[in-house]
């Protein structure tokens, strides 16, 4: 409940944390979020 507004108004946060979820639930996936481990920055 507490993040809720966080996602609406930041777009950017909202797709990071869809991707911990994702990878919470299929952690196979890993590799769909390889571009943004390869990178190294935040």
């Amino acid at each position: 409940p507490e993040a809720e507004p966080m996602i609406a108004q930041n777009a950017e946060w909202a797709y990071r944390y869809a991707c911990d979820v994702i990878k919470g639930r299929f952690p196979e996936a890993e590799p769909i979020n390889g571009k943004e481990q390869s990178d190294g920055k935040d």
